[in-house]
């Protein structure tokens, strides 16, 4: 089984794309992170937002030590999605 995760901060303005980049490649059932709702020590406060991991490896997003907005090319992210489910 695949675990997928969105990483994003409440307000975000690509989130909604990001989910649906996410169900695009027929994915149902995924993990929701709210950055603003976590410890300050959390990792997860650490990727840009939106961010997708599968199973733990980054396929949209990055890490860059603090909440910012993830540069994101839409069209490549089901393929990239796909890529690390293979």
């Amino acid at each position: 089984m695949h675990k997928i995760e969105l990483i994003y901060f409440s307000g975000c303005p690509h989130v909604e794309k990001a989910k649906d980049a996410i169900r695009a490649i027929g994915v149902i059932g995924f993990s929701e992170v709210k950055q603003d709702s976590l410890p300050s020590e959390s990792s997860y406060r650490l990727y840009s937002s939106p961010t997708i991991l599968v199973n733990g490896k980054i396929a949209v997003g990055s890490i860059n030590g603090a909440a910012a907005c993830s540069m994101i090319d839409w069209n490549a992210i089901p393929e990239r999605i796909s890529a690390l489910l293979r």
